[in-house]
């Protein structure tokens, strides 16, 4: 938990405090892969989880699956900080009927905190879309090499869908839209946790 801790020290520091900490965390045994909702901070459940069941951690699933669960949470992070640095004043949204209170980017380069929002700036939808393509190619990858059956892929393709809708909707300068992109990013693991969950009831079935 070390990690956790040093992350708001981390925004003083490096441009990339998403790849510090996120919210998605693996957890794996030796016949299929779980996501859960929960990053270097929480990432490595995709290797305490197949040690807990087996004993050992098998490096070849386990890394591009840890690769996998980094790269997703600088995407939905990335939206995140968008949405917490833009401009300082009261709107109103008669759509959602709320009122939000938002603050600018630039007061955040001058006092000094970063994030991968600002480093991005207006290239965050071709670098967002380059690390959803690695995200999902990495999970699958790490599915191919544990021998996962279609109902995981399947997951992984509704995700797809899903990470695409949410990166071409989004309006990174528009907080009502970063924030519901940031949700709509949740709704992909959740679809993965679906493919798996049926992957494993197919095995249980079979066996």
């Amino acid at each position: 938990m070390s990690v956790v801790t040093i992350y708001p020290l981390m925004k003083r520091i490096t441009n990339w405090p998403q790849a510090v900490l996120g919210q998605s965390s693996w957890w794996v045994g030796p016949q299929r892969v779980y996501p859960s909702s929960q990053g270097l901070a929480f990432n490595w459940g995709a290797l305490l989880g197949w040690s807990a069941v087996a004993g050992t951690v098998e490096w070849s699933v386990c890394l591009p699956l840890y690769a996998g669960g980094v790269c997703w949470t600088l995407v939905y992070d990335s939206i995140y900080a968008h949405q917490v640095c833009l401009s300082f004043c009261f709107v109103f949204d008669f759509e959602l009927n709320t009122l939000f209170f938002l603050k600018d980017k630039v007061d955040d380069v001058q006092v000094g905190i970063r994030s991968t929002a600002l480093l991005f700036a207006e290239q965050s939808r071709p670098i967002l879309t380059g690390l959803t393509a690695s995200t999902l190619s990495l999970i699958s990858y790490a599915g191919y090499l544990n021998s996962q059956g279609e109902p995981f892929y399947l997951g992984v393709g509704l995700a797809t869908i899903q990470l695409a809708r949410v990166l071409y909707r989004t309006d990174f300068n528009n907080r009502p839209s970063c924030w519901k992109g940031f949700v709509g990013c949740g709704w992909a693991g959740f679809w993965i946790w679906m493919g798996a969950l049926g992957d494993y009831v197919m095995l249980l079935s079979f066996s």
